[in-house]
């Protein structure tokens, strides 16, 4: 969306500008960070890999095997807060194209713990290789300088969200 070029220079005082500013600054991250989104699926479309969603699940269900933790569909589900049912859909799209799989535990037979494939690994790197291209296209316009304040920023901003 393009603003009137005097949107921030309006008047009404400093609690008037700040908010303006603030609302501003919001609208810019949610829609470069859509557009990014967007972008990155766009890639991996035309390319027939996964979903950011499904990306997201290798990742994390690679990241629990490396410290070797079982992971369930209930527990993938919890750490990527989404649904029971959300997540079934997920795991049925990764299954169906090898990218995970499945094995019954010996103490619960209804339970499966889940894992990326070899396959599903492959995709995995390939879509992180076209997130790389992505970040540097999109970020391009800004000079290395530029960049570092941005990140550094964002890091202060994300810090003082969470505190």
């Amino acid at each position: 969306m393009v603003r009137d070029p005097n949107y921030l220079a309006g008047g009404g005082g400093q609690a008037a500008m700040a908010g303006k500013i603030e609302n501003f600054l919001l609208e810019r991250l949610l829609l470069t960070a859509q557009d990014a989104r967007e972008d990155a699926q766009k890639r991996f479309d035309a390319r027939s890999l996964c979903t950011l969603h499904q990306l997201e699940a290798m990742r994390v269900l690679e990241a629990r095997r490396l410290i070797m933790e079982n992971t369930t569909a209930t527990d993938l589900a919890r750490c990527l807060g989404c649904s029971k049912a959300t997540m079934s859909e997920m795991l049925r799209g990764l299954t169906k194209n090898g990218w995970l799989v499945k094995h019954a535990t010996f103490s619960d037979r209804r339970a499966q713990l889940l894992q990326v494939s070899d396959h599903g690994r492959v995709v995995s790197m390939e879509c992180r290789e076209e997130l790389a291209d992505l970040a540097r296209d999109h970020f391009e316009p800004l000079g290395t300088e530029q960049k570092v304040t941005l990140a550094k920023m964002l890091d202060e901003l994300v810090a003082a969200r969470r505190e």
